[in-house]
């Protein structure tokens, strides 16, 4: 009798599920430290949305085994955008009246938590305007895998973490992108 009603309050707490809300982006030390070196202009950020096309729900949450995690900022696209805001100011580089531009469109946003291994993948497009002409216009994607595990306990938390640093390494590649830098760089 007492092991049908540990089951049961098991299987009561997995169907009900948990929310969860992604912390807030905290821009690194050595993005920091990169940005600062990297000799980029000042930006102002635009717009950040979901691409044309792309499934709405993306946007908006993702699921790890019976959790869902969303971000406060309400989509993942304003969430990208936050956290370009939060390094470029930790930086020294936003400035809302600049004439250097970002703005960004989220392609591709999933989580697979797995058994023994776990994946993410984020994908944006990007694009940088100078005085409203193009000067960078791509589309960059973190896919990264994890080890796992069968334990909810355990792969549930480490799987929303790892879909959270997809952002932070993404924008790390733009920031490493020599196109991106040279788009962002006084012009000659």
């Amino acid at each position: 009798m007492r092991f049908r009603m540990i089951l049961l309050v098991m299987l009561s707490a997995l169907a009900s599920g948990c929310a969860t809300t992604l912390a807030p982006h905290q821009p690194s030390v050595n993005t920091v430290t990169m940005l600062r070196s990297s000799g980029i202009q000042k930006l102002a950020v635009g717009d950040f949305k979901l691409a044309p096309g792309a499934k709405a729900d993306i946007d908006k949450s993702v699921s790890a085994r019976a959790t869902s995690a969303s971000p406060a900022e309400g989509t993942f696209s304003a969430y990208l955008k936050a956290a370009l805001v939060s390094d470029l100011k930790a930086s020294g580089l936003y400035d809302a009246g600049a004439a250097l531009a970002i703005q960004g469109q989220l392609v591709d946003a999933q989580l697979d938590t797995g058994m023994s291994t776990g994946r993410a993948i984020i994908a944006a497009h990007f694009q940088v305007t100078r005085s409203g002409q193009t000067a960078f216009d791509k589309t960059l994607k973190d896919e990264h895998t994890w080890d796992s595990s069968f334990v909810g306990a355990i792969a549930i938390p480490r799987a929303i973490n790892e879909y959270q640093a997809g952002y932070a390494n993404l924008l790390g590649q733009l920031y490493k992108d020599p196109d991106f830098l040279r788009a962002c760089r006084a012009p000659q």
